[in-house]
């Protein structure tokens, strides 16, 4: 079960990467469009995974397309090398952690709701105060969600470089104008309906994690033959 749900986990995750990296493409027609087909790739190779190994390097690789992607769009103040996460390094990247870190709370939630423990995961490692199995709901609601939110935050002027500043750990730290701001962002981004194919009805963001969480929840006990993330589109 662990290494079924695992790759339905990346699955999902390519899958709503490489539609979000279509609409930059289409948004910014003079990037790159490599990116796409190392997503593609990555994805044909899912399925053949036989273990978590494999799968998180399937992750990894797609994952460092798709950011090529995506910084390239964002406003040329807000650009940035690579990833970095402890602390982040710059403003970008730090409204992306700070957003991952909003969507893990939510997930947690919603894994109690159900009745299921967060910190009891299937692609993302056990580790002792880690929410692994919210970070592995995590995955499938990263770009649709998080990235979609600070590419519009940059991009539209609602966060503004000047909103950041250095803190101690030398990591970039967002001010209280920038966080009422990106707040408001991300709040209204869970609002934002998403046509849910399990519910064949569009449902909020927020909705949908709650149903996301119920359908893993029944996939654990049996009811369920097999997890099916929500694919966007």
């Amino acid at each position: 079960m662990c290494l079924a749900i695992s790759h339905a986990v990346v699955a999902g995750k390519l899958a709503n990467t490489r539609v979000r990296a279509r609409r930059l493409l289409r948004a910014h027609p003079d990037l790159d469009p490599a990116a796409i087909e190392r997503i593609l790739a990555s994805e044909a190779k899912v399925p053949d995974a036989d273990n978590l190994a494999s799968l998180r390097g399937l992750e990894g690789v797609a994952a460092r397309a798709y950011f090529c992607l995506y910084r390239a769009a964002l406003r040329p103040a807000f650009r940035f090398d690579r990833r970095s996460r402890r602390p982040p390094r710059d403003p970008a990247n730090a409204l992306l952690s700070f957003g991952y870190t909003l969507l893990t709370q939510n997930l947690m939630t919603a894994c109690e709701i159900v009745g299921l423990d967060p910190y009891d995961g299937f692609f993302h490692a056990d580790k002792y105060g880690r929410p692994s199995l919210a970070l592995d709901l995590c995955e499938e609601f990263r770009a649709p969600v998080v990235d979609s939110v600070v590419q519009t935050a940059i991009n539209k002027g609602i966060v503004r470089a000047t909103d950041f500043a250095v803190a101690r750990d030398g990591g970039m730290r967002l001010g209280r104008r920038g966080l009422r701001r990106f707040l408001r962002a991300y709040t209204a981004r869970l609002e934002t309906p998403a046509y849910h194919p399990y519910a064949d009805r569009a449902l909020t963001y927020s909705r949908s994690f709650e149903l996301q969480a119920r359908l893993l929840a029944k996939t654990v006990t049996g009811e369920l033959d097999a997890y099916r993330p929500l694919r966007v589109r």
